[in-house]
């Protein structure tokens, strides 16, 4: 379930081609994608449950 969103924003500027145009921010964006991914794995660990698990929870995921 770890970064279903990464994996499909890449696909998706894959698809569109906006992959190549962005050269240098790909690798930004990337990085960006890794903290998401780190920062839901933390709030999936997370006893409270706070942060990023209720909010996927407020949204049905």
């Amino acid at each position: 379930m770890y970064g279903s969103v990464g994996c499909s924003l890449r696909k998706w500027l894959r698809k569109s081609g906006k992959m190549k145009a962005l050269g240098q921010k790909s690798k930004q964006l990337h990085s960006s994608i890794q903290s998401l991914e780190l920062r839901d794995m933390w709030a999936e660990n997370d006893d409270e449950g706070g942060g990023v698990a209720t909010y996927r929870a407020r949204k049905g995921r």
